[in-house]
């Protein structure tokens, strides 16, 4: 279903949203000249660790806003406003709204995120791997409209296979003092983060002790039992926690020694835009 007018209409208001959502710079130096950047070309999955903290993170903003308030009461901007408390990001309620709000068409127009891309900034294997994480959830979403949602061990499974994919083939560049990384490093802390949002949604749909139940259970229906409505919710706000990480613009740089320019990505700025959009969509 891909709606050509909608697109337009959402390429034009997401080049407004990441010129506001880029204003915070992180340290302009080179990935390739920093003495705390590490290179590296291994399936073994090296920063395992950062990104999984990166998940964490997102989820301890959920928690955050939950045990503050109300979600099933509160208003999407009374939300933002408690999630604002904790990241400190400097965000406007008005750029995460329309940010939310757009990524919300996309998933329900069952168009593909690489359409809201700046795609100057990504190398093409760089957006077939952000297809593969797409696929992803188009493929947990059709599940679940057929009363079958994935459980977050198979759906980290395909995530998985597409984090050893890119370790075995690419060189992920992350330099874990300044919180930058390159193009490979920005897909694969996506990566984490789906499946940490994923799983954090999930329970919430089946967990009626979890602080977004009540949340999910306002778009319980009689079409299919209430907890597959709550958990296909769910996957649809995962999926608007991982298209916001991504569509994070990166900085541009230019490399002194060889004079070409590249991108790279203040990888705690994407995840603070993240977790918002995930605390505050409709």
């Amino acid at each position: 279903m891909k709606n050509k007018n909608l697109i337009i209409y959402l390429l034009f208001t997401f080049g407004i949203i990441t010129f506001f959502l880029s204003c915070e710079k992180s340290d302009n130096s080179l990935l390739s000249n920093s003495e705390s950047t590490t290179v590296e070309k291994s399936a073994k999955y090296p920063y395992e660790s950062y990104f999984i903290e990166i998940g964490q993170y997102h989820n301890s903003v959920l928690d955050y806003v939950g045990k503050n308030g109300d979600v099933s009461k509160l208003t999407r901007e009374q939300r933002f406003i408690l999630a604002e408390s904790y990241t400190k990001s400097g965000n406007k309620w008005s750029d995460i709204k329309v940010l939310g709000d757009n990524l919300w068409l996309i998933i329900e127009s069952d168009s593909s995120i690489v359409t809201l891309l700046d795609t100057k900034a990504f190398s093409s294997e760089a957006l077939a791997y952000i297809e593969m994480l797409n696929t992803c959830f188009d493929n947990a979403l059709l599940s679940a409209q057929h009363g079958n949602p994935p459980r977050p061990e198979d759906f980290n499974y395909s995530v998985n296979e597409i984090i050893g994919k890119i370790y075995e083939e690419e060189k992920v560049i992350v330099d874990t003092t300044k919180g930058i990384g390159n193009e490979y490093a920005l897909i694969v802390a996506d990566c984490y983060l789906a499946k940490a949002t994923y799983e954090y949604w999930y329970n919430s749909a089946v967990d009626s002790k979890s602080y977004w139940y009540g949340y999910l259970d306002l778009y319980a229906s009689s079409k299919l039992p209430p907890w597959i409505q709550r958990a296909w919710h769910g996957i649809k706000v995962a999926a608007v926690d991982t298209w916001a990480w991504v569509t994070y613009g990166g900085e541009e740089y230019e490399d002194p020694e060889t004079g070409e320019t590249g991108y790279f990505w203040y990888l705690p700025r994407a995840n603070k835009i993240a977790s918002q959009a995930s605390a505050t969509v409709e």
